[in-house]
């Protein structure tokens, strides 16, 4: 599920639902892309879900060990730098900046995990409408572990620094695809680092958050 120019990738990721590219940046970017961050606001990551009026709730939870920041605490050469980055995710995927949400930095530690979820299925009332497609980045490579499971389509992609994973989180008739439930398997030696950020299915009026 490899591909490596912007035809095959948007082929692939069409048919098979997930791919990777392998060094789509270097290691020079993702050490400095990892100081960068070093600078950033950090918090206990959280997960969300609807209440009972329809809002988006966020709350702590044993499901996601990990610590969550985001782009509105990125510096201005991370943000000029991942400017450039985003702009060769969009042309791949054949989208407009604009679908896309704030950028999100994670990082795991020691046991650090994200157990079996789904990215879309929240969020089919939002202008934005639906997530679309995942993108991640990965900017660190563990010393042991930390790997995203498909468990429905029977793929592991490790987590290797350079690496950038797509996946389509929709069906056809536009709603989330139970076959893309994934998870972050714990990280058993080292940390786990990745950027990660999702197309929606309308622009929004500015970023998504």
């Amino acid at each position: 599920m490899t591909a490596t120019c912007s035809e095959s990738v948007l082929d692939e990721l069409r048919a098979n639902r997930l791919v990777w590219v392998d060094e789509f940046v270097d290691a020079r970017t993702c050490e400095f892309l990892c100081s960068e961050l070093d600078f950033a606001y950090w918090h206990p990551s959280v997960v969300v879900r609807r209440d009972v009026d329809g809002a988006l709730v966020s709350y702590r939870s044993e499901q996601r060990v990990s610590e969550s920041t985001d782009d509105r605490w990125f510096s201005d050469d991370l943000l000029a730098e991942l400017g450039r980055i985003e702009g060769r995710v969009c042309g791949l995927l054949g989208t407009g900046r604009r679908t896309l949400e704030r950028w999100q930095a994670v990082r795991y530690r020691n046991r650090g995990r994200f157990r079996l979820h789904h990215d879309a299925g929240l969020f089919a009332d939002d202008p934005e409408g639906e997530r679309v497609t995942t993108i991640r980045l990965h900017l660190y490579t563990p010393g042991a572990g930390g790997a995203t499971v498909f468990p429905y389509l029977g793929v592991r992609v490790g987590a290797v620094a350079g690496r950038l994973v797509l996946w389509q989180n929709l069906r056809s008739d536009g709603l989330a695809d139970p076959d893309m439930r994934h998870a972050a398997q714990p990280v058993r030696r080292g940390r786990k680092s990745v950027l990660t950020t999702w197309a929606r299915q309308h622009p929004g009026q500015g970023r998504v958050s």
